[in-house]
């Protein structure tokens, strides 16, 4: 899942990615438009990296390049993501799924997992475990691959307290030392730690995993173990700590557009009111004065 991505983030062909360098010729209106799409979602601006991915997915229609088909349709699925827009990102992997069939490029892990895992952020964990089950008997997957499936899988196994699971998930993952890994590794620890009732290390483990996420530009998922922090220290009855992870998380999540980030202030605050934590609360709302008023749902208009 993560592949495509990185190569757009760093230019495609233009950095080594697969194709021709720079000095050979200069890069196409498709290699143009990915790396300015890549560079706007690497920045948190999903809303407009989802009209350059939709813009890159025109120009490769127009081709009838399928390779960049499915990867811009891969990419505009995960801006969409971002969005919460997940009827519409699992579209678009049925669609990037089709285009492979039809063109014999043989099956994609990575699609599957990015199935995975939009199921599992619009809060369907039994249609994610259905798409992951398949993946995690799959011997032929890339290393990057298969420790993305191991924690998306570990991640489901903490949601529902299953410690053996999760123990299983966490040794599979690889034991490299790059950032990502130890902060997969760090945060399945941590979540391990809460269900075992061991607080303080949760929150230990998951303090660390947050600024190896940070340090390694993954702010999406230095968001999530912040998230996870909070709830670890809110049902442990650190209401002030709690604050400030949920706090942390809002703040992060509000200025990339993340559509949870209002709810998330929102505990910030109403914990600062019960810890009668006076800046928390300025700074909450401050914050949601910024992002505004929640939008109306369509059948409450």
């Amino acid at each position: 899942m993560i592949r495509r991505t990185l190569c757009l983030l760093l230019g495609l062909a233009l950095f080594g990615c697969g194709g021709v360098s720079k000095l050979d010729r200069p890069p196409t209106e498709l290699e143009m438009l990915n790396r300015s799409a890549g560079l706007a979602f690497s920045r948190g601006r999903y809303a407009q990296a989802a009209t350059l991915y939709q813009a890159t997915l025109d120009r490769a229609l127009i081709e009838d390049n399928p390779a960049a088909i499915v990867d811009a349709r891969f990419n505009l699925a995960l801006s969409q993501v971002s969005l919460g827009r997940y009827q519409t990102a699992l579209d678009l992997v049925t669609l990037a799924e089709a285009e492979r069939v039809r063109r014999s490029l043989g099956p994609d892990p990575e699609l599957q997992l990015l199935r995975a895992t939009i199921h599992y952020r619009a809060g369907d964990a039994a249609g994610s475990q259905r798409v992951l089950d398949p993946l995690l008997s799959e011997r032929a997957l890339s290393p990057s691959t298969s420790a993305k499936v191991q924690f998306l899988a570990g991640v489901m196994a903490a949601d529902r307290s299953d410690v053996p699971a999760l123990r299983s998930h966490r040794d599979a993952l690889p034991g490299g030392d790059t950032r990502g890994e130890q902060a997969d590794r760090l945060e399945l620890e941590g979540r391990l730690a809460a269900i075992e009732g061991d607080a303080d290390e949760a929150l230990r483990r998951l303090e660390r995993a947050a600024l190896l996420r940070s340090q390694d530009g993954d702010y999406r998922g230095m968001v999530r173990t912040l998230v996870v922090a909070g709830i670890v220290a809110e049902r442990t009855g650190r209401a002030e700590a709690a604050g400030g992870y949920w706090l942390r998380a809002g703040r992060s999540g509000a200025q990339r557009g993340e559509p949870e980030a209002r709810a998330w202030l929102e505990n910030a605050r109403a914990l600062g009111g019960r810890t009668g934590d006076a800046a928390l609360i300025l700074e909450a709302d401050a914050m949601l004065t910024e992002l505004g008023a929640p939008a109306v749902p369509a059948g409450a208009r």
